[in-house]
């Protein structure tokens, strides 16, 4: 199971650690792995997964390159109701007039 000829492990295994760092695999769900279910991002998976075996499938390694990654900030909601998604302004400071 652990080989460096076997790319399903390292991938399986860097998508469950980044799901655990971001709450979201970069195949999600997390356990199916399958051709049907593309990863959001093969590229950063392929990436990982090289990096993991290059390094002898090294998980403390693995967790402290995952942070190195940020994800995109979360995408505003399009509902606007009770103002929810609303873009708030501060007003400038200013000395009050007497």
């Amino acid at each position: 199971m652990v080989d460096k000829d076997n790319p399903v492990y390292a991938k399986a295994v860097v998508n469950r650690y980044w799901k655990h760092c971001f709450d979201r695999g970069i195949d999600e769900p997390e356990d199916d792995m399958r051709e049907t279910n593309p990863p959001s991002n093969p590229q950063l998976l392929d990436a990982l997964a090289q990096g993991f075996i290059e390094n002898n499938f090294d998980l403390k390694l693995l967790v402290r390159t995952c942070p190195l990654y940020t994800p995109p900030p979360p995408r505003a909601p399009t509902s606007s109701r009770f103002l929810s998604s609303a873009c708030l302004s501060q007003l400038p400071l200013s000395a009050p007039s007497l």
